[in-house]
C-alpha cells in the first residue's frame, strides 16, 4: 500500500491464485485505486503465511475484497488485520472463508449473493433444458447420437412437433 494523508480505505484484494488476473481488468484496478488506498499489482492468496508485502498490506488494510478460492479468515489472520473493518465478497457464499472470528470482532460482511441469485438461476435453468433436449455433446458421441424421442426432449422438436401433427390432422378433403 502506499502511504497517503487521505480518508480513503486502505483495500487488499485478496482470491484464488490467478482469479484477479481472469477478474480485474486494468481499468477495473485504476477505478480500485481512485477509490481506495491500494497497490493495484498485490493480490494476497494465502493470508495464512504472508510475504513481507502481504503482511504489511494486511496490517493497514481496513477492507478486504474477496473472491473464489479465499482461504478461511480464521482469527490468527485477523491478529494480523487490526485495522479490518470489512470484508467484501464479489461472489456468492462467504461461508467457506468468513469464519466465527469474523463475526465475534464485528467485522461488516457483505456479498454478491443477491446479484448472482438470477443468473445462476438462468443458467441452471439452460442447462436443464439443454440436458433434456440431449442438445449438449455427450461423451462419445453427438446430439444426433442421442435416442429419437418425440416431445419436447427429441434433439429435433420442432420436426418431431411438425410430424405428429401433419399425422392427427384430418384429411383436407374431410375438412371441407
Amino acid at each position: 500500500m502506499h502511504p497517503t494523508t487521505d480518508n480513503r480505505p486502505s483495500l487488499l484484494p485478496r482470491d484464488g491464485p490467478g482469479v484477479a488476473d481472469r477478474l480485474l481488468t486494468g481499468a477495473h484496478r485504476a477505478r480500485l485505486a481512485a477509490l481506495t488506498r491500494t497497490d493495484p499489482h498485490l493480490v494476497a492468496h494465502d493470508l495464512t503465511a504472508p510475504d513481507a508485502r502481504t503482511a504489511a498490506a494486511l496490517a493497514e488494510a481496513e477492507v478486504l475484497l474477496t473472491c473464489w478460492g479465499a482461504t478461511p479468515l480464521t482469527a490468527e489472520v485477523l491478529d494480523r488485520a487490526p485495522r479490518l473493518r470489512a470484508v467484501v465478497h464479489a461472489a456468492g457464499s462467504v461461508k467457506h472463508h468468513v469464519t466465527d472470528a469474523c463475526w465475534e470482532r464485528g467485522l461488516r460482511v457483505t456479498s454478491a449473493a443477491a446479484a448472482n441469485a438470477l443468473p445462476v438461476a438462468e443458467y441452471t435453468l439452460a442447462a436443464i433444458l439443454f440436458a433434456g433436449r440431449a442438445s449438449c455433446a455427450r461423451p462419445g458421441g453427438t446430439p444426433d447420437s442421442a435416442p429419437a424421442t418425440p416431445g419436447w426432449r427429441s434433439p429435433r422438436p420442432g420436426a418431431t412437433t411438425a410430424a405428429r401433427s401433419a399425422s392427427s390432422a384430418p384429411p383436407a378433403s374431410a375438412a371441407g
